[in-house]
């Protein structure tokens, strides 16, 4: 008689009670740690950055804070892990997300910032922060590998979660860029208008003569309601001064966005939106900046009744 072959599966390996209870008492510390972050960005985000900002009529007239934007991320993150913390993927999931909020950290440690992890609600030091991503990071792995997960697709997670480290610092420096004073140390302490006047794009500005006109420099952010609301006025006002061959008065008209593009000026360089520089001779002669900045009209005026005096030999 021929043996005959056995049509029984190979046994598959079971979760024990304790590693279920492991399991179960990371995946309430992971929920907790996501939703105490999730109530502080939503109760006391930071008001300073904003996703897109107001006035975004391709989006939203209120604009969207980077906060909210993040912790509506995490809310759909978070009910995905608790609708599926038992399985593998879902804790490798896990270790790369940690591994890219580590990176996101270890970039606001070197700015001497919190992370802003939990909005304004919780203040944890950088250094604190980076041990609990990285502890969370590793006890994602460990759960997995308890699971029973392949040792390619550890490798695999303990991979991404080391490039979303870098991502995350990318991220971190897009989100916190440097402040103006910290740009201005790295140029001499030169101001982004000091910059832009260098350039060969100012260089009819820069070279103006004593007895000619003034220059009426207009910067704006191409994304500001201000400056698109007086973008047209400066314009018009811009074809009207050179029509009219005007002594006075010229206007230079550049976008914060175009600077940086083309110039290499950081547009977090600039102190305001819009900024305004009245430039005579190659020298900044006064500046203003914000919803309080002068139209050229404005400025024209204070320069013929000497409310604003610019050296004429």
């Amino acid at each position: 008689m021929k043996p005959t072959m056995s049509t029984t599966p190979a046994p598959q390996r079971r979760i024990g009670l304790t590693v279920e209870a492991v399991t179960l008492a990371a995946a309430l510390a992971v929920a907790a740690v996501m939703w105490l972050a999730i109530v502080g960005k939503f109760t006391k985000p930071d008001p300073a950055i904003w996703a897109w900002k107001p006035g975004r009529v391709d989006f939203t007239e209120r604009g969207l804070l980077m906060d909210h934007a993040i912790a509506m991320s995490e809310v759909f993150i978070l009910t995905a892990f608790l609708l599926g913390w038992r399985l593998r993927v879902a804790w490798l999931c896990v270790a790369v997300m940690f591994g890219g909020l580590t990176g996101v950290v270890a970039h606001s440690l070197t700015l001497g910032r919190e992370c802003g992890c939990f909005g304004g609600l919780v203040k944890i030091p950088p250094q604190a922060s980076i041990a609990m991503d990285v502890g969370f990071a590793l006890l994602a792995l460990l759960v997995a590998w308890l699971r029973g997960t392949p040792r390619a697709a550890l490798i695999a997670a303990l991979a991404l979660g080391v490039a979303g480290g870098f991502g995350g610092w990318q991220f971190s420096k897009w989100k916190n860029p440097p402040s103006v004073s910290q740009v201005e140390t790295v140029y001499a302490g030169k101001k982004a208008i000091d910059r832009l006047l260098e350039t060969p794009l100012m260089e009819e500005v820069r070279l103006s003569a004593v007895i000619g006109p003034s220059y009426f420099v207009f910067v704006y952010d191409e994304h500001c309601p201000i400056c698109q609301q007086r973008l047209p006025i400066v314009e018009n006002a811009r074809t009207a001064l050179e029509s009219a061959h005007d002594g006075t008065l010229r206007v230079k008209i550049v976008s914060k966005q175009r600077a940086e593009a083309e110039l290499g000026i950081e547009a977090y360089a600039w102190t305001n939106s819009p900024m305004v520089f009245l430039v005579h001779a190659g020298k900044l002669i006064k500046e203003w900046g914000g919803a309080g900045s002068p139209l050229p009209d404005d400025v024209q005026m204070q320069l013929m009744t000497e409310q604003i005096k610019v050296p004429r030999s």
